[in-house]
C-alpha cells in the first residue's frame, strides 16, 4: 500500500464500500488528508482489482462545463476506455475523447452520457462544495448514474455544506433520496 501513515484502516474500508457498490464520502476538518486518501484508494483498487480510476479537483470549477471539459482531460491523461452506444456530444479522435459544443443541456446529458459510458471506474470528486452553483442539476446527474450504471463507483470529499450536505442527506425530491452514501470521517 502507498505511504499513507495511520490511514491503513480507512483506505481498507473505502475499498470495501466501492467493492460492495457504495458511494462514498470523505468528511472532515482541513489539511486532515481527505485528498490523500482519495488518491491512495484510487490507486490501490487500480493494483488490486484492476478497476480504472480518476481523480478531479473541483477547486475553482464554476459551470458544469468546466466540469465536463475536466472529466473528458482525466479520462484521456489516464486512457480510460469508454464504450459509446450514441455519440452524439463526443467526438472520438486519435487524442481521446473531445466535446461537442453546445447548450447547458447538452452540457447535462453529456455528462451523463460520459458518466453512463464506463466500464468499471471509481470517480473520485474532491471540494465537491464548489459545485454549489449547480447542486440540483449535479444532483440529477448522479441520481441518473446511480440508477442506470452500477459500475461506476463515486468518492467525494469537501466541507459539510451545499452539495456535501445534500448528498448524505438527500431532500425526498431529489433523485438520490434513500440512496445515501457511506460517510468516512477524518
Amino acid at each position: 500500500m502507498e505511504e499513507l501513515v495511520g490511514r491503513e484502516k480507512e483506505v481498507e474500508h473505502c475499498i470495501s464500500q466501492i467493492l460492495s457498490k457504495n458511494w462514498i464520502i470523505i468528511g472532515g476538518q482541513r489539511e486532515i488528508g481527505k485528498t490523500s486518501l482519495m488518491k491512495v484508494v484510487i490507486n490501490e483498487i487500480k493494483k488490486r482489482e484492476q478497476i480504472a480510476g480518476i481523480y478531479i479537483n473541483l477547486r475553482g470549477v464554476r459551470s458544469l462545463n468546466s466540469l465536463l471539459t475536466i472529466l473528458v482531460s482525466e479520462i484521456n491523461k489516464e486512457k480510460i476506455s469508454w464504450r459509446f452506444k450514441v455519440n452524439i456530444n463526443f467526438l472520438i479522435t486519435s487524442a481521446g475523447i473531445e466535446i461537442r459544443g453546445g447548450s447547458k443541456r447538452r452540457v447535462v446529458n453529456s455528462l451523463i452520457e460520459l458518466l453512463n459510458s464506463s466500464d468499471e471506474i471509481v470517480i473520485a470528486f474532491d471540494e465537491v462544495q464548489e459545485l454549489s452553483f449547480a447542486s440540483k442539476q449535479f444532483l440529477d446527474i448522479l441520481g441518473n448514474v446511480y440508477a442506470t450504471n452500477p459500475k461506476v463507483h463515486m468518492i467525494f470529499s469537501g466541507s459539510y455544506v451545499g452539495l456535501v450536505k445534500a448528498l448524505l442527506s438527500p431532500p425526498s425530491d431529489s433523485p438520490l433520496h434513500g440512496r445515501p452514501p457511506t460517510e468516512i470521517r477524518l
